[in-house]
Protein backbone atom coordinates (compact mmCIF):
# COMPACT_ATOMS: atom_id res chain seq x y z
CA UNK A 1 0.00 0.00 0.00
CA UNK A 2 0.91 3.61 -0.37
CA UNK A 3 0.32 6.45 2.11
CA UNK A 4 -2.58 7.66 -0.08
CA UNK A 5 -4.33 4.27 -0.34
CA UNK A 6 -7.82 3.99 1.11
CA UNK A 7 -8.80 0.72 2.77
CA UNK A 8 -12.52 0.11 2.64
CA UNK A 9 -14.51 -1.96 5.17
CA UNK A 10 -15.78 -4.45 2.57
CA UNK A 11 -15.94 -5.23 -1.14
CA UNK A 12 -19.34 -3.57 -1.65
CA UNK A 13 -17.86 -0.32 -0.31
CA UNK A 14 -14.98 -0.64 -2.79
CA UNK A 15 -17.39 -1.01 -5.72
CA UNK A 16 -19.54 1.90 -4.51
CA UNK A 17 -16.50 4.18 -4.14
CA UNK A 18 -15.04 3.28 -7.53
CA UNK A 19 -18.45 3.89 -9.13
CA UNK A 20 -18.49 7.42 -7.67
CA UNK A 21 -14.86 8.48 -8.22
CA UNK A 22 -13.51 8.52 -11.80
CA UNK A 23 -9.90 8.37 -10.50
CA UNK A 24 -10.35 5.32 -8.26
CA UNK A 25 -9.17 1.76 -8.92
CA UNK A 26 -10.37 -1.06 -6.69
CA UNK A 27 -9.81 -4.79 -6.17
CA UNK A 28 -12.75 -7.10 -5.43
CA UNK A 29 -13.93 -10.62 -6.17
CA UNK A 30 -15.89 -11.17 -9.39
CA UNK A 31 -19.11 -11.69 -7.48
CA UNK A 32 -19.13 -8.05 -6.34
CA UNK A 33 -18.78 -6.48 -9.80
CA UNK A 34 -21.84 -4.54 -10.95
CA UNK A 35 -22.65 -2.59 -14.08
CA UNK A 36 -21.63 0.60 -12.23
CA UNK A 37 -17.92 -0.20 -12.67
CA UNK A 38 -15.66 -1.49 -15.44
CA UNK A 39 -13.44 -4.54 -15.01
CA UNK A 40 -9.83 -4.64 -16.14
CA UNK A 41 -9.02 -6.69 -19.21
CA UNK A 42 -5.71 -8.55 -18.87
CA UNK A 43 -4.09 -9.65 -22.13
CA UNK A 44 -7.38 -8.85 -23.87
CA UNK A 45 -9.57 -10.96 -21.57
CA UNK A 46 -12.09 -9.84 -18.95
CA UNK A 47 -12.78 -11.98 -15.86
CA UNK A 48 -15.84 -13.94 -16.94
CA UNK A 49 -16.56 -17.21 -15.08
CA UNK A 50 -15.51 -19.07 -18.24
CA UNK A 51 -12.19 -17.23 -18.61
CA UNK A 52 -11.35 -17.71 -14.93
CA UNK A 53 -12.32 -21.41 -14.78
CA UNK A 54 -10.24 -22.12 -17.89
CA UNK A 55 -7.30 -20.27 -16.26
CA UNK A 56 -7.21 -17.81 -19.17
CA UNK A 57 -7.70 -14.65 -17.08
CA UNK A 58 -4.43 -14.26 -15.19
CA UNK A 59 -5.34 -11.85 -12.38
CA UNK A 60 -6.87 -14.19 -9.80
CA UNK A 61 -6.38 -15.18 -6.18
CA UNK A 62 -6.79 -18.33 -4.15
CA UNK A 63 -9.43 -18.84 -1.50
CA UNK A 64 -8.08 -20.47 1.63
CA UNK A 65 -10.36 -21.74 4.39
CA UNK A 66 -8.73 -21.77 7.84
CA UNK A 67 -9.82 -23.25 11.13
CA UNK A 68 -8.40 -24.43 14.42
CA UNK A 69 -7.34 -28.10 14.37
CA UNK A 70 -9.88 -28.83 17.10
CA UNK A 71 -12.81 -27.07 15.36
CA UNK A 72 -16.22 -28.14 16.61
CA UNK A 73 -19.88 -27.21 16.31
CA UNK A 74 -20.84 -25.08 13.30
CA UNK A 75 -17.20 -24.69 12.24
CA UNK A 76 -16.70 -28.47 12.17
CA UNK A 77 -19.98 -28.91 10.27
CA UNK A 78 -18.86 -26.38 7.65
CA UNK A 79 -15.45 -28.05 7.27
CA UNK A 80 -17.15 -31.44 6.86
CA UNK A 81 -19.42 -29.91 4.21
CA UNK A 82 -16.71 -27.93 2.37
CA UNK A 83 -15.76 -29.57 -0.98
CA UNK A 84 -12.46 -31.46 -0.94
CA UNK A 85 -10.66 -33.64 -3.49
CA UNK A 86 -11.97 -37.19 -3.34
CA UNK A 87 -15.43 -36.23 -2.04
CA UNK A 88 -18.59 -36.55 -4.11
CA UNK A 89 -19.52 -33.23 -5.69
CA UNK A 90 -15.97 -31.85 -5.65
CA UNK A 91 -14.95 -29.88 -8.70
CA UNK A 92 -11.72 -28.11 -9.45
CA UNK A 93 -11.75 -24.55 -8.10
CA UNK A 94 -12.44 -21.87 -10.69
CA UNK A 95 -9.51 -19.76 -9.51
CA UNK A 96 -6.12 -20.83 -10.80
CA UNK A 97 -3.59 -21.66 -8.06
CA UNK A 98 -0.40 -19.62 -8.15
CA UNK A 99 -1.90 -16.66 -10.00
CA UNK A 100 -1.31 -13.06 -8.98
CA UNK A 101 -2.97 -12.19 -5.70
CA UNK A 102 -5.37 -9.36 -5.03
CA UNK A 103 -6.66 -7.74 -1.85
CA UNK A 104 -10.02 -6.13 -1.19
CA UNK A 105 -8.67 -2.63 -0.84
CA UNK A 106 -8.71 0.51 -2.88
CA UNK A 107 -6.12 2.74 -4.41
CA UNK A 108 -7.10 6.33 -5.12
CA UNK A 109 -5.11 7.83 -7.98
CA UNK A 110 -4.75 11.61 -8.08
Amino acid sequence: MTPTALVMPNSRAVVDYVARDPHAIGYVSMGYVTDTVRVLAVEGLVPTPQNVSRAEYNLTRDLVVLSRPDASGAARAFLDFYPQPGRAGYRRPALRPGALGAWAGLTHCT
